[in-house]
């Protein structure tokens, strides 16, 4: 009969069958899936007048960590039990498979006092000379630091070490320490730990570096990744592509693209051969910062190496010439990445988007249908094809493309229908982005601030100005935060029915909100006073444009020159003019023809003529002149 199949409900036979022999117990332990009788014949094991060994203890506590049993796992690490660091192995597989680690560490302590009397680790009584079990103590040790870390217990990890290095256990402290900084909180966490090790001399290797450059790399830290890279080429380290990548890497998550193409130079230097990974961390820089050309040139330097692009290769270069409005070149990198069947839902969202932006919207329809043969269009390609529909004023074939959404049984979700009410927005359909609005509601769906920004200028578009104020109120009462285009939409749709005392209620609640400051809202605002014949607060305006260094355009020079005209007050109109020229003369023309209509409409339109010809040798005599003998 095979030692595991023996009849445990038979202790008699059981004992015959092990004839004492406690190793052939062990070896039934491991071969057991069933926990349960395992440990049940462990514990009768002074039935059969046998006395459990290490090797009963890790055949049982295998048993048992394969059975998920951690609570059972610990209870037989008791006073009295053989132990060593395989049983501890087990244990903490057992207890991380169920994450509770906290009754392991209760239970390693235990454990410590068993062995050797006292708490090794104790800050007040110092740690003992280990004699003749000097391999298996040190292997606790790095056990229990590598538990404590799993604890996000540095503090008590760093104590560990220190004690540890003052038993001269240096070579034994490395790979926990490593992992340790992997796992730290944080990476000033990360950067104490390495720290600990200079200090308390234990040798630094590649494997603590890396782990802590990571640690800098997931937070965004590149100027420490780089000084913590600097100091592995002081200490004479072999650098290794890993962490250099890893380096790249922590340059290429805010956009450092320069940094990261000096970077990818020095390799030579180093005598490293860049990977399809270093390539990948190089472009994706360039692509967060919209550089398509030096993307472009590191895909083909990567080419040219030998190295075969992959799915993330093309999608991080499609999506560089996306952000740089590319579409040609997207379209081009797309071409190549189906013909090495490189094409995924990303790669062709990313294509379709340059397409958005390039007012591509067949091309953008063509891509969606070619797509869909051999692919299974996401929420994201068709929110592009929306969008794309929606910018060149084609809002009849996004509703379609909204429709074919429906009909292939994708959940609705809210991206689709903001896409679908800016694309009626863009065409001035009011009524047809209500309806939307409507609908995404029935869908269970809760508009965000997208939605209502998007509804809101609909209807300023339409001159609804009051329901753009329901639809701003509406926002509001539902806790959502209106942004700039919400606020600029409503102002403008005030300014536009001479609403001025709203126009300005809006505008001084928008600086309210420490949202920055926008030109179009102050253009608006600007309109929306001088329609209401307001000129000195145009003038107070403007002069709060120009202080906050914002670009201010020559409508809302326009609008300040007409309401100067229009209240007789010629000198503030003729130095606007001279502001606007100082600015842009390109545009001087558009405010010019606004004050000389303000001029020939005012019954005292000769003192403003006279003036504005006088400025004629810088604006333009021949310009003037046919509208002053037409004024005569």
């Amino acid at each position: 009969m095979p030692v595991a199949q023996l009849p445990f409900g038979n202790l008699t036979s059981c004992r015959q069958v092990v004839l004492g022999n406690v190793d052939i117990v062990a070896f039934s332990f491991d071969c057991l899936d069933r926990w349960q009788e395992a440990q049940m014949l462990f514990r009768q094991l002074d039935v059969f007048g046998m006395e459990p060994n290490i090797i009963t203890t890790n055949a049982l506590t295998s048993s048992l960590e394969r059975g998920r049993q951690w609570h059972l796992a610990l209870w037989f690490l008791r006073p009295g039990v053989e132990a060593d660091a395989i049983t501890l192995s087990k244990a903490i597989d057992a207890c991380e498979a169920a994450a509770k680690l906290s009754q392991l560490r209760r239970q390693l302590l235990r454990l410590e006092l068993l062995l050797e009397r006292r708490p090794p680790f104790s800050t007040e009584i110092p740690m003992p000379q280990c004699s003749g079990n000097a391999d298996f103590f040190g292997e606790l040790q790095n056990l229990h630091v590598f538990t404590a870390s799993w604890q996000r217990d540095w503090q008590r990890a760093l104590l560990l070490v220190a004690e540890i290095t003052e038993q001269s256990l240096q070579t034994t402290v490395v790979t926990p320490l490593g992992r340790l900084s992997e796992k730290a909180r944080s990476w000033q966490q990360a950067l104490a730990i390495l720290e600990a090790m200079r200090l308390k001399r234990v040798e630094e290797d590649l494997i603590t570096y890396s782990s802590t450059i990571s640690a800098c790399e997931k937070a965004f830290q590149w100027p420490e990744a780089l000084r913590l890279l600097a100091d592995c080429s002081a200490t004479f380290l072999e650098l290794d592509l890993i962490t250099y990548n890893a380096v790249l890497s922590a340059c290429e998550k805010p956009g450092e693209w320069q940094l990261v193409l000096v970077l990818m130079d020095e390799l030579k230097d180093l005598q490293l051969q860049a990977d399809v990974i270093t390539h990948n961390v190089a472009i994706s820089a360039c692509e967060k910062a919209g550089q398509w050309e030096p993307a472009l040139s590191l895909l083909a330097k990567l080419e040219d190496s030998g190295l075969v692009p992959d799915v993330v290769t093309y999608g991080a270069s499609i999506s560089a010439c996306e952000k740089a409005t590319q579409w040609p070149q997207a379209l081009h990198l797309l071409e190549e990445a189906e013909a090495a069947d490189r094409v995924n839902i990303i790669i062709v969202s990313a294509a379709i988007s340059a397409c958005e932006k390039g007012g591509c919207w067949q091309i953008a329809l063509a891509l969606l249908k070619q797509a869909k043969a051999r692919l299974r269009p996401d929420t994201i390609m068709y929110s592009s094809v929306i969008s794309a529909c929606g910018r060149s004023f084609q809002w009849q074939q996004a509703l379609c493309v909204l429709q074919e959404v429906e009909v292939v049984q994708l959940l609705p979700e809210l991206v689709l229908y903001n896409a679908a009410i800016t694309a009626c927005e863009k065409s001035e359909k009011w009524q047809t982005a209500l309806h939307l609005l409507s609908k995404l509601m029935v869908q269970g769906l809760q508009a965000d601030v997208v939605t209502y920004s998007a509804v809101v200028s609909a209807c300023d578009k339409a001159g609804e100005w009051e329901l753009a104020l329901r639809f701003l109120n509406l926002s509001r009462m539902r806790s959502l935060r209106p942004n700039a285009f919400t606020y600029g939409a409503a102002i403008s749709a005030c300014a536009k029915q001479a609403s001025w005392t709203l126009a300005v209620a809006l505008f001084q609640e928008f600086q309210d909100s420490q949202l920055p400051p926008n030109e179009m809202i102050w253009g608006s605002v600007i309109s929306g006073v001088e329609k209401g014949g307001k000129w000195q607060h145009a003038l107070v305006l403007l002069e709060q444009g120009v202080i906050q260094a914002l670009s201010l355009d020559a409508v809302a020079y326009s609008s300040a020159v007409r309401a100067c005209a229009g209240a007789h007050r010629w000198q503030q109109a003729a130095d606007l003019l001279g502001q606007l020229e100082r600015r842009d003369p390109s545009s001087l023309a558009v405010a010019l023809s606004f004050a000389i209509a303000a001029c020939q409409s005012s019954l005292a339109c000769t003192a403003g003529l006279r003036l504005l010809d006088k400025l004629a040798p810088s604006l333009g005599g021949g310009y003037l002149q046919p509208e002053l003998r037409a004024s005569e």
